[in-house]
């Protein structure tokens, strides 16, 4: 997805970011459904719209967040064999790896496979 405009991330930051956490993702508000405003200013309450600063109404004020890059997820019940602290840089690895095309969902399902199940005694 496209850069919201509001900040002056260079491609190479923006790549940067996606080697260092697998994704890139950038924050920032919607005021009155048409304004868009940086975060620092949703946060604030106040932002400069069209060359002046304009107290927001919390009530007219949308956060929201886009990704930049490719990104995956997933979800697991509680208690399941994913929810293991050894295996978390391994889980990051390898869904890093899936995003730039270097592993599929195939090899982390093995890994998965392969972790102790829990048991409920």
């Amino acid at each position: 997805m496209e850069p919201s405009g509001l900040y002056d991330w260079k491609d190479s930051e923006i790549q940067n970011r996606i080697e260092k956490y697998g994704y890139r993702y950038e924050e920032f508000g919607v005021y009155q459904r048409k304004f868009l405003i940086r975060r620092s200013e949703y946060d604030d309450g106040a932002a400069n719209i069209n060359g002046k600063i304009i107290d927001l109404d919390w009530r007219a004020t949308e956060s929201r967040m886009r990704y930049l890059s490719p990104y995956n997820l997933v979800i697991a019940a509680f208690a399941n064999p994913l929810s293991n602290p050894a295996f978390d840089k391994t889980f990051e690895q390898i869904m890093n790896d899936i995003l730039m095309g270097k592993a599929s969902v195939e090899d982390l399902s093995r890994a998965v496979l392969d972790l102790p199940k829990r048991s409920f005694s």
